[in-house]
């Protein structure tokens, strides 16, 4: 399309630059109308807007249980907060299994040339 474009009007860029908008505004449009993800509301520990949210995302399905799939929410954010507790540090790459992958690594590229 854009070489046809280019074929029939050669000085025209400006169509197809109101053409690369259109995508952007179709997903500010559909911006408004997408719910707020239960995982958001989990992580501020506001339960009942991420329940309304399940709801509102999976209502449709007969024998969902929602406050099990919060339950799996919760304990994930609850193990990440965990995990980020132990953060790594840039020292941990050459350490362990990360120095012996790095040593390799090094290696290869040395030998090559």
């Amino acid at each position: 399309m854009m070489q046809q474009l280019n074929q029939k009007h050669p000085d025209d860029y400006l169509l197809a630059m109101r053409i690369l908008w259109a995508p952007i505004g179709a997903m500010i449009l559909f911006w408004a109308f997408v719910p707020e993800s239960p995982w958001f509301h989990a992580r501020r520990g506001n339960k009942e807007a991420a329940m309304k949210s399940l709801r509102q995302l999976y209502g449709n399905v007969s024998g969902y249980d929602f406050e099990e799939e919060y339950n799996i929410i919760a304990r994930t954010i609850e193990h990440e907060n965990v995990m980020l507790n132990n953060k790594p540090s840039y020292l941990d790459v050459f350490r362990g299994v990360n120095l012996v992958r790095d040593t390799f690594f090094i290696r290869s590229r040395l030998c090559r040339h």
